[in-house]
């Protein structure tokens, strides 16, 4: 009768709690938990959340109901407190604590009795097969231990209790961004319809001219539309690996290399660049170095192009015919072992209105939308700079006026390197003819789930002798390895696959037996392209990585580098 009570107890509070409002979430619980501990018999009844401090896990009360007994939350006993030794290998296991509390460890009975506790019944929580937290029953008065008929009620009763709340946060979390997107609607709105223009637009030529060459009979014709599709892809893949870059600057996941590099090479290549886009529309483009600097910087070389190749680019976009662009560098500051190196890129061109100028830097907005419709792009370019700055420790600064240009200046702290930091450049095999290549009596095992990227790899190296065989997962792939490891000369690698993905498989080869399971060559070729990927595919044990799209010149240059 005592448990089919809680049982009761508990199907009211499902009903409470399932339809409770966000604003009546609260004391609905609140309430919820005073009724169970009600039908306990209890003097408190608490749910706790874990989390992380550092690389510890923390635990931390977040709703308690107290009846006959002093109230705990927030006090130093219940917030972010460390997991006594025994409860966290029990409570993760999916065991209860249950016992009277002058029974428990030392340090268990003195932080139980500071809160009055002489019986407890802890239960844990699971969300999505995590560990999330845990629900807490005391009784401040006589000493008692749960039945194991109760224990089993009670855990239902915690994974309720965890679930509405969880629930009730997701919403929260919900009702906030939808006022948060209702507010930038219009913002947001007109980006989408720039980004779908910008990404329909290559779409559009890489349709158009593989029907055109589909439908042609001329080899030229033909080549022409393949190298325009080539194009487009790449103009398209611009546009994704933006969006990407923005996402990772919001998300904080932005890493920069610290390698040494030269400021004069990474210069003069800018001005290579920019040359051709300079000549078409017949502006004049002047570069002047202020002061002295180190010979040798240490910090991200690439990164610290891509800004002022994106503010040179958008010189030149937004400047007339025989107008003017100008690139100045100076240290600004020395400090130490390092210099903070100030980049300013001024134009004569279209200039900014006053009032916009504060949005330039969102990466929902551009300085009018005109500007998109007129002269293209995404918009994010502005963004990311300002991210990448900030990662240096820098800032992006800009003064305008309309109809009379643009000046935007650039600072970034890089330290400052000698000549023998540079790593001595190896000279790498020349591509003369692709078709010089000869991998015949060589046999690859491509791990890869889709279909259409198995016929493309095998499609590019039809004509080059190596003999290709296919794996359509991490799983399949280590038992083919297991099988017959001598059978393979090298492997291209998958990242993302059902079954067994392309980090675990790798590694479970490198732990066969074999010799060959060792030494083979795992080559990843995936859509995962940011550097930390192909770190963590070097820490898995693979050799090589090549993103996708393939490029095809490094995909041969790569293979031939092992085999």
């Amino acid at each position: 009768m005592e448990e089919m009570r809680i049982i009761n107890t508990v199907n009211e509070i499902s009903a409470v709690l399932l339809g409770t409002s966000v604003e009546d979430f609260d004391q609905n619980l609140f309430t919820s938990m005073g009724r169970l501990g009600e039908s306990l018999k209890m003097d408190r009844v608490y749910i706790w959340h874990n989390h992380m401090v550092g690389d510890e896990l923390y635990c931390t009360q977040i709703h308690e109901w107290s009846g006959n007994a002093e109230p705990q939350q927030g006090n130093e006993l219940t917030v972010s407190v460390p997991f006594p030794a025994d409860w966290y290998p029990n409570l993760s296991a999916d065991l209860c604590i249950n016992g009277v509390v002058t029974s428990f460890p030392e340090y268990e009975r003195e932080h139980l009795q500071a809160q009055g506790i002489v019986s407890i019944l802890v239960v844990p929580i699971f969300l999505y097969n995590e560990f999330w937290g845990f629900m807490g029953f005391d009784d401040c008065q006589k000493e008692r231990i749960f039945t194991d008929a109760e224990e089993a009620i009670l855990r239902t009763a915690g994974l309720l209790f965890g679930h509405a709340w969880v629930r009730n946060e997701t919403t929260l979390d919900l009702v906030k961004a939808k006022e948060e997107a209702l507010a930038s609607a219009k913002a947001k709105t007109d980006f989408l319809a720039n980004m779908s223009h910008e990404i329909r637009t290559p779409i559009n030529a890489i349709m158009g001219m593989a029907e055109i060459a589909r439908k042609s009979e001329d080899k030229e014709r033909v080549e022409e539309c393949l190298e325009r599709i080539k194009t487009a892809s790449q103009q398209l893949l611009s546009i994704i690996n933006d969006v990407l870059d923005m996402s990772k600057i919001t998300a904080g996941k932005m890493t920069l290399s610290h390698k040494p590099f030269k400021l004069r090479e990474v210069i003069q290549n800018l001005e290579d660049i920019v040359a051709a886009q300079v000549a078409e529309k017949n502006q004049t483009f002047d570069i002047r170095f202020y002061g002295e600097f180190a010979p040798v910087l240490i910090g991200d070389e690439v990164r610290l192009t891509q800004v002022l190749l994106n503010l040179l680019a958008n010189a030149v976009k937004f400047t007339g015919e025989g107008g003017a662009i100008g690139l100045t560098i100076e240290v600004s500051e020395r400090q130490e072992g390092r210099e903070k190196y100030q980049f300013v890129v001024a134009d004569n061109g279209i200039g900014i209105n006053a009032d916009r100028i504060d949005v330039l830097f969102s990466e929902f907005e551009q300085e009018d939308q005109s500007t998109s419709r007129e002269y293209g792009g995404t918009g994010l370019g502005l963004s990311i700079s300002k991210g990448i700055a900030a990662e240096m420790n820098g800032q992006i600064e800009v003064e305008s006026e309309q109809g009379k240009g643009s000046r935007f200046t650039v600072t970034v702290w890089l330290e400052t390197g000698a000549e023998e930091q540079m790593d001595k450049p190896e000279k790498e095999p020349e591509l003369e003819k692709t078709a010089s290549y000869d991998f015949s009596g060589k046999r690859a095992l491509l791990v890869e789930d889709m279909e259409i990227n198995r016929q493309i790899v095998t499609a590019m190296l039809t004509g080059y002798g190596l003999e290709i065989e296919i794996a359509v997962n991490g799983q399949e792939a280590v038992e083919k390895m297991a099988a017959a490891p001598e059978r393979y000369d090298l492997i291209f690698m998958d990242l993302q696959m059902p079954v067994m993905d392309g980090y675990e498989a790798t590694k479970r080869i490198r732990q066969g037996d074999s010799r060959q399971s060792r030494q083979i060559p795992i080559i990843a070729m995936t859509a995962n392209a940011f550097a930390e990927d192909a770190k963590r595919c070097l820490e898995a044990g693979m050799n090589s990585h090549i993103a996708k799209p393939i490029d095809f010149e490094k995909l041969l240059l790569t293979i031939a580098q092992y085999l």
